[in-house]
């Protein structure tokens, strides 16, 4: 999966998972313990309304691979879905456009 197709970290990594061998079991699990916290929490944000941290959006990338760039892209779609104003939010989404063109480059 091409995550700068994508403007929702949390479909991005389900789909990402969906997509693996045997749907991807096993691999929820997997993240809880490389982000340090408890399946349950893992669960309730990507089938919840829970968030990623920046760090823990970090930390995702590194255990999927994703490039600098990628890596970057992923964060500011974290950062947008916990973005507490409008004006922010939309700050973020105009990097995250200037992200993607880069990522066509």
């Amino acid at each position: 999966m091409d995550v700068f197709e994508f403007k929702d970290y949390k479909e991005f990594i389900n789909r990402t998972i969906e997509a693996m061998p045997k749907k991807g079991y096993g691999t929820y699990r997997k993240i809880a313990h490389h982000l340090s916290i408890n399946s349950v929490m893992v669960s309730q944000i990507f089938k919840g309304d829970r968030h990623l941290t920046s760090e823990q959006a970090h930390r995702i990338s590194e255990f999927f691979g994703l490039n600098e760039l990628a890596t970057d892209y992923f964060i500011l779609l974290v950062q947008i879905q916990r973005a507490g104003t409008h004006t922010y939010k939309s700050r973020l989404e105009k990097k995250l456009e200037e992200l993607r063109a880069k990522s066509r480059d």
